[in-house]
């Protein structure tokens, strides 16, 4: 079952199969999350949120709870960004904007929720390019193989 989520997570451009084993092994299932905000909440990448009085006010990302994608996120931003021209487009303009930190917790939000998405839908990327995506796949196998052969050795 994991594998077939890894197969699916993998027609991202610029997410490798590691980043999907992190963002699963962090997750779990998936369907326990009802919005995207409680899922990136518990990933740590959402915005602190204080109301009273009618009023609200945004923070900074609260870091809280788990990392490891995160972490894995922000380490291949570079690579999300030149695989994906949407990414890309999306990144830069933010940068200009916001800044290149914001930029980066909001590219890593939207991966994220393409992520949730498509483990919802169970529906590959819609720009998905089949020669990287056999290229991962191939590298994939090869890993689980290896893997299994320490393992019984």
């Amino acid at each position: 079952m994991l594998k077939d989520e890894v197969k699916l997570l993998i027609t991202i451009k610029g997410i490798a199969p590691l980043v999907a084993l992190a963002f699963l092994a962090e997750v779990g299932n998936i369907k326990r999350f009802r919005t995207r905000r409680k899922m990136n909440a518990y990933l740590g990448i959402a915005p602190r949120i204080k109301g009273s009085g009618g009023k609200t006010q945004v923070g900074h990302i609260t870091r809280e709870s788990r990392n490891l994608t995160s972490t894995l996120l922000t380490q291949s931003i570079h690579h999300l960004t030149e695989a994906s021209p949407y990414f890309r487009i999306f990144y830069e303009n933010l940068s200009e904007k916001r800044g290149a930190g914001r930029a980066r917790i909001a590219l890593i939000r939207k991966v994220c929720g393409m992520v949730r998405r498509k483990l919802l839908t169970g529906e590959c990327y819609r720009w998905m390019d089949n020669n990287l995506y056999v290229r991962k796949l191939k590298l994939y196998e090869k890993d689980l193989e290896s893997i299994k052969r320490k393992k019984t050795a």
